[in-house]
């Protein structure tokens, strides 16, 4: 797992091939979840939502989520706009990095890969709601001795995309990149 310090991030090969849509649906306004099929067979699950207000639905590959703690009224003179960022992070970690094999949270980018072949995985990017510019969330694996890419989506500002493989045994790893340096970001996998 890696985070921006200026340092240059790993090149990859982008993939021609687009994942198949098998099926879409709409949970609520803004939770969507499709199911895809990559190259090779391997099969795929794509979910996104607003941070906090939505939660990915949990599969096989993933653990189930923690219930938030339920808590009181928020102080007098609370104001939701400026301490909305913070409450966003710690609701991820709370929700998606109990039991995760990697959880980073920092600014602009980060990344997290398996360290040996896996047959199922998940990834979940969050974006936070004061950025002003739009994250790609790319999803690759080793082949050959290079990063292919085999799915790419942008996280835009207050939201998460979360994506699931099935199949295959391979390397894989997930970057998110290009929310600003000024933006908080995180990235969860479980394998």
């Amino acid at each position: 797992m890696t985070k921006h310090d200026g340092e240059t991030e790993p090149q990859s090969i982008k993939s021609s091939v687009t994942p198949t849509l098998l099926a879409r649906t709409s949970i609520s306004e803004h939770h969507t979840l499709e199911v895809v099929q990559f190259e090779g067979g391997m099969t795929g699950i794509i979910q996104t939502g607003r941070a906090v207000d939505d939660t990915p639905i949990a599969f096989e590959a993933d653990a189930p989520p923690e219930e938030p703690e339920a808590g009181g009224a928020p102080p007098a003179g609370y104001d939701q706009s400026t301490a909305r960022t913070a409450d966003e992070q710690q609701w991820f970690r709370n929700t998606h990095c109990n039991g995760a094999q990697f959880c980073v949270q920092g600014w602009d980018w980060a990344s997290a890969q398996s360290g040996r072949p896996v047959g199922n995985g998940s990834g979940i990017a969050m974006v936070g709601r004061e950025g002003t510019r739009n994250a790609d969330f790319r999803f690759l694996y080793w082949k050959n001795g290079v990063w292919v890419e085999f799915w790419n989506g942008v996280v835009i500002p207050g939201h998460w995309v979360s994506n699931g493989l099935t199949g295959n045994g391979h390397h894989i790893r997930w970057e998110l990149n290009g929310a600003g340096a000024d933006t908080r970001v995180s990235l969860a996998a479980r394998f």
